[in-house]
């Protein structure tokens, strides 16, 4: 029997601690919410379940590049919560699921937000860019429509991926990284190999918002500051983070403006002359 001492930060019987996972989870399962909400809605739509047509996709939001280049950008955006199928949304649902809780724990909330979302971006962009690039600079004429959570996904996997490498390889002067762990490596092994692996295997897996949303995932990561946490285990005072959360902002927000400014001045003129024709 455990009875619990006077000098204890609270009381067990009338005071339990809060389980410290459940915060873990909350923001990605809000977003796991969002997605699973959304693909519901386009089934009420008449989307089909497994295999919806790209031009219902597109009427939807789906990402496709004649259209976001020539006046329509909210489609980077509003493509991120859009899937291809009920097989489409399991797999992307299961990753974030896996990776999210890590996320938010190594760079809070405020961190995992601010990946997910700069880095779904991004990918969107990366998407467009190469849809773009096959209209104007190649004779493809093929119009692609661009779904799914896979690039925001990755871009998760990219922050946690340059905190494993910064903290165990890089040998920088940051604290030692509690999550560092065999759990994270198994994790990052599976959604990054899988995913970019199996781009280059399956047609239709959309490779280079894979690619853009880890690159962009990676950027922010090494910039938001370490957990407090690590700073504990090193023996070490946490500083303040706020200048290097407020930096890790202002690269989400270059990333994101910077290469989506670049891109349309590249493209926005050709497609405009493309789009009467195509569609």
């Amino acid at each position: 029997m455990f009875e619990p001492s006077n000098n204890a930060p609270y009381d067990l019987q009338h005071n339990p601690q809060p389980n410290p996972y459940r915060r873990l989870f909350f923001l990605p399962v809000v977003f796991i919410a969002l997605n699973v909400a959304v693909w519901f809605w386009s089934v009420s739509k008449g989307v089909s379940v497994s295999a919806p047509h790209p031009a219902q996709l597109q009427q939807l939001g789906g990402n496709i590049a004649l259209l976001t280049f020539t006046g329509e950008p909210w489609r980077l955006f509003t493509s991120m919560f859009l899937h291809a199928g009920l097989m489409h949304l399991a797999f992307n649902m299961f990753f974030l699921y896996q990776i999210g809780p890590l996320l938010v724990r190594r760079e809070g909330n405020g961190g995992f937000a601010l990946v997910y979302l700069a880095g779904g971006l991004v990918a969107s962009i990366a998407s467009a860019w190469w849809q773009a690039r096959g209209l104007v600079d190649t004779d493809t004429r093929r119009l692609i429509v661009s779904v799914g959570a896979s690039g925001a996904i990755m871009a998760v996997a990219g922050a946690l991926a340059w905190g494993l490498v910064a903290t165990n390889y890089l040998r920088d002067n940051s604290p030692p990284d509690p999550m560092a762990n065999k759990q994270l490596t198994n994790a990052l092994l599976r959604t990054i190999g899988f995913n970019v692996a199996f781009g280059f295997l399956i047609p239709g897996l959309d490779q280079s918002a894979h690619i853009g949303g880890l690159v962009a995932g990676a950027l922010i990561g090494a910039v938001w500051p370490p957990p407090d946490a690590a700073y504990v285990q090193a023996g070490m005072q946490p500083p303040s983070h706020t200048a290097r959360r407020l930096l890790a902002l202002v690269v989400a927000v270059v990333l994101v403006m910077g290469f989506y400014a670049l891109v349309l001045a590249l493209y926005r003129n050709p497609l405009q002359i493309l789009r009467p024709q195509l569609q």
